[in-house]
């Protein structure tokens, strides 16, 4: 306009998952409150399709956290595609943040598999106090004896390990096929704590 250039963008309202994490905190004397499991699968659940969406038109998002995920009324919305890239770039800036990023990244750049493991760390992130995410357990998950949340659910740890295994190979192949395995957990989440209801869902092609 008038010799200088602009975007117009729409509005996304509402309050991204870090704001609603640190809310929660003040509202429990500056304690971490991390979400209810099943709320914290349910925001993911919504968003995965945003991610196969730009997976089938071969981008990758590239830094996914829970800074990025708006929840609008009783939507989601994925935001700040500043850092998507197409899959076969090697030329482009590569952007993350340190304790989300995948750990083969700064050597063969971003993948589909590098996004679902952004994923799986920002559930981690939602669903408990995870010290050391930057430092100790940067490339890591905690110890499952060790650590609470794992302990009481079982599938939710098999879940998160599989989106951040080491190996690419060994993660999830499609935000499609996470959201399928992610449903199944948050079944058996909420079954868990509903009475009268089978505490088992349906088998999964994914584990035994």
């Amino acid at each position: 306009h008038e010799g200088a250039g602009y975007i117009v963008m729409e509005y996304v309202g509402g309050k991204s998952l870090k704001q609603i994490l640190k809310q929660r905190m003040r509202d429990n004397n500056g304690v971490y409150a991390a979400l209810p499991v099943d709320q914290a699968l349910a925001y993911l659940l919504e968003v995965l399709p945003a991610f196969q969406y730009l997976h089938d038109l071969g981008l990758v998002y590239c830094d996914f956290k829970p800074d990025n995920l708006i929840q609008v009324g009783d939507a989601v919305k994925l935001i700040d595609l500043g850092g998507v890239r197409r899959i076969d770039d090697e030329d482009s800036a590569i952007y993350g943040t340190v304790g989300y990023q995948a750990p083969e990244v700064a050597e063969v750049g971003p993948s589909v598999a590098s996004d679902i493991y952004t994923i799986g760390r920002t559930l981690v992130v939602l669903c408990m106090e995870f010290r050391g995410y930057q430092g100790t357990y940067l490339h890591t998950l905690p110890p499952p004896e060790s650590t609470p949340l794992f302990q009481q659910h079982d599938s939710l740890y098999w879940l998160i390990a599989k989106c951040c295994a080491a190996d690419p190979a060994d993660r999830f192949a499609s935000a499609d096929e996470l959201r399928t395995q992610l449903l199944g957990v948050l079944r058996e989440v909420v079954a868990a704590r509903t009475a009268g209801t089978a505490l088992t869902s349906a088998a999964s092609v994914l584990f035994e």
